[in-house]
């Protein structure tokens, strides 16, 4: 099970990292931005990617624009996202739900 992690901070990455290893995961990878991350999703044609865990705050292109983006493509749709962020304003995180983030 590929799963892939996108934060623009390499701390966070690697510390998401090192949690999924410990749980068994060993097929990980890692973008520093959304286009970095929509590159890899492309290359792996989706399919073999099965979950997202993506930093909300990144510049240029965010988190959000990134669930928008896999949410819109139908090859890509179903890939279960997960959002790491500090975000607290209510109406991000409703807009987020509604793009069919699976968690916060």
């Amino acid at each position: 099970m590929k799963i892939l992690i996108v934060d623009d901070a390499v701390a966070v990455r690697r510390q998401v990292f090192r949690v999924l290893d410990e749980m068994g995961f060993k097929s990980i990878l890692e973008a520093g931005s959304v286009a970095e991350a929509w590159s890899i999703i492309e290359r792996n044609r989706g399919e073999e990617i099965k979950l997202i865990f993506s930093d909300w705050h990144m510049p240029g292109e965010t988190g959000l624009d990134l669930l928008k983006k896999i949410r819109s493509h139908p090859k890509f749709n179903k890939i279960p996202f997960i959002m790491l962020t500090t975000e607290q304003e209510k109406s991000k995180i409703i807009e987020a739900a509604h793009f069919g983030l699976q968690g916060y």
